[in-house]
C-alpha cells in the first residue's frame, strides 16, 4: 500500500478551511497524514483547524513566510511516499485519492500525478477546461506533458496533484521567497525529471476567490517559472526540450497580455523583452498587446475562454 500524506498550507482562510478539511476526511481511500501548516494567520484559521479531532491530523503554526515555505515544511514532516497538496480554499471530490492511487498503481515511479479539476469564479460561476488531445475517461501517462499542458487548462493545479517524494526532493521542493509561478515551476521541473500521470476524471474544485487575486491586480509580478526558464543561463534546458519551450513561449504571451489588460504596461514590455531572447515573433505579440486598448485584450480573453472552457449554470 502506498503511503499518502496530505498537506494544506493555511493563511487567513477561516471561512473555507473547514470545507477543505472535510473534503480530505471524506475521501473513499485512506491516507496516513493530514498536515496543516498555518503560515501566521491573523484571523481564526488556526483555531478552526485545531478543532478537528482526528489522529491523522497535525496542525503546525509558523511565522508568515509564504506558501512555498509552508508546503515545504509540511513535506519535511511527512512520513510518506507521495505528497498530495490542497489549498485551504479548495476542495477535493470524495474520489480524488482513489484517482491518485489508481494512477500510482499504473506507474508508481512517475514524478507527478494529476487529475482534471473544475473552477468556481469570484462570481460563483462554475467552469472547467475542455479536454484537447485527451479522451474522456483517460487514465495513464501523458506522452508529452508540456504539449498537453499548453493545450489543456484543466491539466495541473496544486490542489489536484500528488508528487512522488523522491522527485520532490530531487527538484528541491517549491522555490521559496516566490510570490507567483512557484507551482508551475515545480510542475515543469517534475515533468523534466520523470513521467507525469493524468486522470481525466474531474476530482477537485478550485475557488478563484477575490481576496487571492487582489494583490495580483494591484501590481503584476512576472511569474517565477517564466523568469527562470527564459533566463539565458538556462537556455540549454529549452534547447533540449522543444515542447517545453513552446509551452513557455505561449504561457508568457498569456501572462504578458494579462499584464497589459490590468494596465501594467511596464511589466508587459519587460516580458516582451524576455521573450525576444527566445522568439522575436512571440515578443512582438506581447509588445503589440501592450500598445492596444484594454478592451481589445479583454475581447481576446473572452474568445480564448469560449474556445477552451465549458461553463455550467
Amino acid at each position: 500500500m502506498c503511503k499518502l500524506a496530505v498537506i494544506i498550507p493555511l493563511y487567513n482562510k477561516e471561512s473555507s478551511i473547514v470545507r477543505a478539511i472535510h473534503s480530505v476526511l471524506e475521501q473513499s481511500v485512506d491516507f496516513q497524514q493530514l498536515i496543516i501548516i498555518d503560515d501566521g494567520s491573523t484571523d481564526n484559521s488556526l483555531d478552526v483547524a485545531k478543532q478537528f479531532q482526528d489522529k491523522r491530523i497535525s496542525v503546525i503554526s509558523q511565522t508568515n513566510q509564504g506558501v512555498s515555505v509552508a508546503r515545504n515544511k509540511g513535506a519535511s514532516i511527512a512520513d510518506a511516499d507521495y505528497l498530495c497538496f490542497l489549498d485551504a480554499d479548495d476542495q477535493w471530490e470524495p474520489h480524488f485519492l482513489k484517482e491518485i492511487t489508481t494512477l500510482i498503481h499504473l506507474n508508481k515511479d512517475a514524478s507527478l500525478f494529476c487529475t482534471r479539476y473544475g473552477e468556481i469564479s469570484e462570481e460563483g460561476q462554475y467552469f472547467i477546461g475542455n479536454l484537447v488531445g485527451i479522451s474522456q475517461g483517460f487514465r495513464g501517462e501523458l506522452p508529452d506533458f508540456f504539449t498537453a499542458y499548453q493545450q489543456n487548462r484543466c491539466l495541473y493545479h496544486p490542489s489536484a496533484s500528488c508528487i512522488n517524494v523522491r522527485d520532490f526532493k530531487l527538484i528541491g521542493g517549491f522555490p521559496e521567497e516566490v510570490k507567483i509561478g512557484e507551482d508551475i515551476y515545480a510542475a515543469l521541473q517534475l515533468a523534466l525529471s520523470g513521467p507525469v500521470m493524468f486522470s481525466a476524471n474531474k476530482s477537485s474544485t478550485v475557488f478563484r476567490n477575490a481576496e487571492n487575486r487582489t494583490n495580483v491586480r494591484e501590481k503584476f509580478i512576472i511569474p517565477y517559472h517564466v523568469e527562470y526558464f527564459l533566463d539565458p543561463a538556462n537556455k540549454d534546458i529549452l534547447e533540449k526540450n522543444k515542447t517545453l519551450k513552446s509551452f513557455l513561449l505561449y504561457n508568457t504571451i498569456i501572462f504578458g497580455l494579462y499584464a497589459a489588460q490590468i494596465g501594467d504596461k511596464k511589466q508587459a514590455f519587460k516580458m516582451a523583452k524576455l521573450l525576444s531572447k527566445q522568439s522575436v515573433m512571440h515578443s512582438i505579440i506581447v509588445f503589440l498587446g501592450a500598445c492596444l486598448p484594454k478592451c481589445f485584450i479583454h475581447l481576446l480573453k473572452k474568445l480564448r475562454n469560449k474556445k477552451t472552457l465549458s461553463y455550467e449554470n
